[in-house]
């Protein structure tokens, strides 16, 4: 036997490493997202309503908005103070967490808005006004972030790259916007300014336009029409099966009701004629028969064919293949 041939294929390792890379890069998106020291994130609803929440660090809070807050990462942070500092008739806070990253204690809140409109009438969002018009079959949203509070934050251990973003979800389709960044998944509008130009007060012009249908209620009414179409569809296939008919099939013609073609019947014809025969015979007022008839009737009587009949004395006949003479 030869040496054994061994085939190593790079197939397989390859596509272990193009999905192990995909996946990797799919878990660690949220790691690698941009992050902001100042975040305000919109979700706004056609009624005006909305939700909003707030991501931002201690120092960003005292810098931006003058929060009375401890700049001291190893203080303790009080939760309801910042909960107490966004509480307004205006703003109705439903959570507050916090976090810590690069030795930075950052806050975490949620807000339900009942008027986006109203919504610089809050301390904490003085700082800008909103607008919610409604257009010829559009809606206009627009926030203009004016001045800071302009207060020290102290040593932050800000690098200068840092930013501040206003993040914004709308829930229909967009028809113009003034984001310099594409429309993200999700129908999601992102602002982005440096905090060092939020920290002086530059302005922050946020626009945008969407239709009044709402996206959700297009999709469910999209679905809602599959359905139908799908249970009118059932329905029609359970209602043909009902009501088709099946073609009748050709059934063979009873005994009774077959006419009987006419055929000869030989039998009665031949007694016919034997009775005929044997009535002009023995009749007193019919003629004596001569030879020749006298061979047919011979015939007609045996069932033989006369061979003969030239002799009147006499009459040859062949029966079963004997000739006899009479």
């Amino acid at each position: 036997m030869g040496p054994r041939l061994y085939y190593h294929s790079n197939v397989r390792p390859a596509l272990a490493v193009v999905l192990i890379a995909v996946f990797a890069s799919a878990a660690c998106s949220n790691v690698i997202a941009r992050k902001y020291e100042y975040e305000e994130e919109v979700f706004l609803s056609l009624d005006g309503s909305a939700t909003v929440y707030v991501n931002a660090s201690v120092p960003a809070l005292v810098a931006l908005r003058g929060a009375r807050l401890p700049l001291d990462p190893a203080a303790r942070l009080d939760r309801t103070a910042v909960r107490d500092l966004y509480a307004t008739p205006v703003t109705r806070v439903a959570s507050v967490t916090t976090s810590r990253r690069e030795g930075r204690r950052y806050v975490h809140l949620r807000l339900d808005v009942d008027d986006i409109r109203r919504l610089g009438e809050a301390p904490p969002f003085a700082w800008s006004t909103y607008q919610f018009l409604e257009g010829d079959g559009t809606f206009e949203f627009s926030q203009r972030m004016g001045a800071a509070a302009g207060e020290p934050a102290g040593n932050a251990g800000w690098q200068g790259d840092e930013l501040v973003a206003v993040r914004v979800h709308l829930p229909s389709r967009i028809v113009d916007n003034n984001s310099p960044a594409p429309v993200g998944r999700g129908n999601i509008l992102v602002w982005e300014q440096p905090l060092s130009e939020r920290q002086k007060g530059t302005p922050l012009e946020i626009q945008a336009m969407m239709e009044k249908e709402s996206i959700l209620f297009r999709t469910l009414a999209l679905f809602g029409g599959m359905a139908l179409l799908v249970a009118l569809t059932f329905v029609g296939a359970i209602w043909f099966v009902k009501t088709r008919k099946a073609c009748p099939k050709p059934q063979a013609p009873s005994p009774k009701s077959q006419v009987p073609s006419p055929q000869l019947d030989f039998r009665s014809i031949s007694s016919r004629t034997s009775a005929s025969v044997f009535s002009a015979f023995f009749t007193s007022n019919a003629p004596k028969p001569d030879a020749s008839d006298l061979a047919s009737i011979r015939s007609t009587l045996l069932c033989t064919t006369p061979s003969s009949v030239t002799r009147p004395r006499f009459t040859t006949t062949r029966i079963g293949g004997l000739t006899m003479l009479a």
